[in-house]
């Protein structure tokens, strides 16, 4: 777990991309102190800390020169008496009875995690403070969550995932609104793509073409050029 997120750091701070959700983050980890040579695994075992869960996907992209590590905004913030790696092996048994439908009670987070249960072994677990009291710890936690609003801790959490009479429910089109997969560029290219090459594309194109013959008479030298230029147009579509 601590080469994880030790391997996390290395495609933060190593190959970063230029979105702003990574630039936020390395300033974020850089302001608590948090580099390559401090995150030793003595710091990472610690007793009582404050840890934070982040969402390690395979988002590099090969530019030009250099390879680009894009970060994904969602986070949970936590803090443990029992070192990070144990609290997140109850986290995980309390998972594996929530998928198993067992009456149990868990947070909210883990409500999440079962809404999508192949997502929750991608979250890398990074120490971000040590303390010598749990007080403190727990302290320090709620004061990062009020500062970042972290939106898979309470009570920012419900604003994507509510309570219906089946349960608690991830909203996932607010969901991939606010948190999508893959930066904002590639979305809007891969939907105009998807649009272009939709069968819907090319029988609203002719519609439109064939609408434009009936209502446009073929009177004078520019009505007939418009028409002319449509088509072309047309054609270069199809």
């Amino acid at each position: 777990m601590w080469a994880f997120g030790l391997l996390h750091l290395v495609a933060l701070f190593g190959y970063p991309s230029a979105t702003s959700v990574t630039t936020i983050w390395q300033r974020r980890l850089s302001s608590l102190g948090i580099s390559l040579e401090t995150y030793t695994f003595a710091f990472f075992n610690h007793a009582c800390s404050v840890y934070i869960k982040l969402p390690f996907y395979w988002t590099f992209q090969s530019m030009s020169d250099k390879i680009a590590y894009h970060q994904h905004g969602r986070f949970y913030i936590g803090s443990t008496s029992i070192t990070a790696a144990k609290r997140d092996f109850n986290r995980m048994a309390k998972l594996k009875q929530t998928l198993s439908d067992s009456a149990v009670h868990v947070e909210l987070a883990i409500r999440y995690w079962a809404s999508t249960p192949s997502d929750f072994e991608q979250f890398s677990t990074i120490v971000l403070r040590t303390t010598t009291l749990y007080q403190d710890a727990w302290i320090y936690e709620h004061l990062l969550i009020s500062k970042w609003q972290a939106p898979l801790n309470f009570p920012f959490i419900t604003e994507i995932l509510k309570l219906k009479a089946k349960g608690w429910q991830l909203q996932y089109r607010r969901h991939n609104q606010q948190f999508p997969r893959v930066p904002l560029g590639d979305r809007l290219y891969r939907r105009v793509r998807r649009k272009l090459h939709s069968p819907m594309f090319y029988f609203g194109i002719l519609v439109s073409v064939h609408c434009l013959d009936y209502f446009i008479p073929i009177d004078g030298t520019r009505t007939h050029c418009l028409r002319h230029s449509c088509h072309r147009m047309a054609q270069e579509l199809l």
